[in-house]
């Protein structure tokens, strides 16, 4: 855990004053190991809130911290944990019996550290449930940036609330150590390592950085109270100069929306809530109503168009089918597509096709054969010399039978008819074919 002094160093959101009187006071007390052990075992109630007519009321008092330290709940010193804030507002949204939550605020701020990681809780509390900030007192710094992230913003007509900024102070106690005679060096590994050391000077050098971290840190604030509020960056940018205003004044700027007393927030967070559940159930009910009335009156020429479109589509995707299947038979694939079939009827249909054509083939080789079979006779005898085509005999069955076989080959590798295959034959292979015509005669 952190000294003192090093949490002191810290960056902090939190008004000066307020920050070295939580210090002073626990520096100056002492305290037993009795009183120790009392004062941890108060961290158990931590992260409660009371509910008030179904509103969740939590807490935020004196200095933030992430973890209050245990000497601080001893001596009574008014602090809250950032942790212990988002334990009851995590808390708040489980719970059935809460519809809206009422962080009730007096504090000067706080430390960097939990601060931002707590204004988004805050921030995401509010869309699951209605969230009020109301102000009695004090919401400076840290504090003004958890109340920025509620719904709505009340304080008290007395209250201050602002002081938009980051500061970090460390003490330059050389001057002091030297005239003690202490003087002190700080091995360091690089030249920012050990900056603040007590009884070190600190250079310009030193504080570069420091602004930088500062500055940065700044910039988120500004950037999440224009959001919280609705506001632009540049309007933020030009209120965040640590400066705090009354309530009336801050309403003016826009930082808060009202002033009031505790007992109207909370009456007014509950009209919130039911304004909020009647706005929307009247705008569900304007959306079932235009949702009705465009189910009922649709566009007829969208409906058509919409209509031919798919159509179309459609008939592209049967066409392209059929032509990818049948690449390799053009003409059955166009007599498929002007019959209006499907890819999958056209495949079925192919398969009778080509079963009829295997027939066919089967008929014609049989046919082949049988012809085949009657040319294979005995030549008649010749006077030796004659000429066996002049005197009328048969050519030779060989010649017949390469016709034939011819016409066969051509007919099944074409897929033509036979007839279709002789004459081709005949015209191409004149020879063959006067051969077949001479032994025809001769018979």
């Amino acid at each position: 855990m952190a000294t003192n002094s090093d949490m002191f160093c810290e960056p902090w959101m939190m008004q000066y004053e307020a920050l070295e009187s939580f210090f002073d006071t626990i520096n100056a007390e002492s305290v037993s190991v009795r009183d120790a052990m009392g004062a941890m075992e108060t961290d158990a109630a931590r992260g409660s809130y009371d509910v008030i007519d179904g509103c969740a009321v939590i807490e935020i008092n004196g200095v933030l911290m992430q973890e209050v330290p245990w000497i601080a709940r001893l001596f009574g010193l008014a602090a809250t944990s950032y942790s212990d804030i988002q334990a009851a507002t995590s808390a708040a949204i489980n719970d059935h019996s809460v519809d809206r939550i009422l962080y009730k605020i007096d504090s000067p701020g706080g430390r960097v550290a939990g601060a931002f990681e707590t204004a988004e809780i805050l921030k995401a509390a509010g869309v699951h449930k209605h969230t009020i900030a109301h102000c009695e007192g004090l919401c400076a710094s840290a504090a003004f940036l958890l109340a920025s992230q509620c719904r709505r913003v009340v304080a008290t007509r007395s209250s201050i609330a602002g002081g938009i900024g980051v500061k970090q102070v460390i003490q330059d106690r050389s001057a002091q150590y030297e005239k003690q005679g202490v003087k002190v060096r700080a091995i360091v590994s690089g030249e920012h390592k050990g900056t603040g050391t007590p009884g070190t000077p600190l250079t310009e050098k030193q504080i570069g950085p420091l602004q930088e971290v500062v500055d940065q840190l700044a910039g988120q604030f500004i950037d999440a109270v224009a959001e919280g509020r609705g506001l632009s960056k540049d309007a933020v940018t030009q209120l965040a100069t640590g400066r705090e205003w009354l309530a009336p004044e801050a309403v003016k700027l826009g930082l808060i929306d009202a002033v009031g007393v505790f007992d109207e927030s909370l009456k007014r967070s509950s009209a919130n809530v039911r304004r909020s559940a009647i706005t929307t159930l009247e705008k569900e009910t304007e959306d079932m109503a235009e949702d009705k009335t465009e189910q009922a009156t649709p566009d007829l020429s969208v409906v058509r168009a919409e209509a031919a479109q798919e159509a179309l589509d459609a008939e592209r995707k049967r066409i392209g089918d059929i032509a990818a299947q049948f690449g390799d038979d053009p003409d059955f694939a166009v007599q498929q597509i002007v019959e209006g079939a499907t890819a999958e009827a056209a495949k079925a249909n192919y398969a009778d096709v080509l079963k009829e054509k295997l027939a066919a083939r089967d008929a014609e080789v049989e046919t082949l054969k049988a012809k085949k079979a009657e040319t294979v006779t005995e030549p008649e005898a010749v006077t030796e010399g004659a000429d066996p085509v002049a005197h009328g005999a048969a050519p030779e069955a060989s010649q017949t039978g390469d016709f034939l076989t011819e016409t066969a080959s051509y007919a099944e590798e074409k897929g033509c008819s036979k007839t279709e295959a002789m004459k081709h034959i005949a015209k191409t292979r004149p020879e063959l074919f006067a051969a077949y015509k001479a032994g025809i005669g001769a018979r």
